[in-house]
């Protein structure tokens, strides 16, 4: 399963840090982030 990717652990966890971030900062450039913590 995706060993034709032949990613690694660490890579797939940097890749979904940096997609994790990515969304964040397109969120709140939207601000949309504002309103979704203020939920919390």
């Amino acid at each position: 399963m995706g060993d034709s990717l032949h990613l690694s652990l660490a890579d797939l966890a940097a890749l979904t840090f940096f997609l994790v971030i990515w969304v964040l900062h397109t969120l709140a450039s939207d601000g949309k982030l504002i309103s979704r913590v203020s939920l919390t």
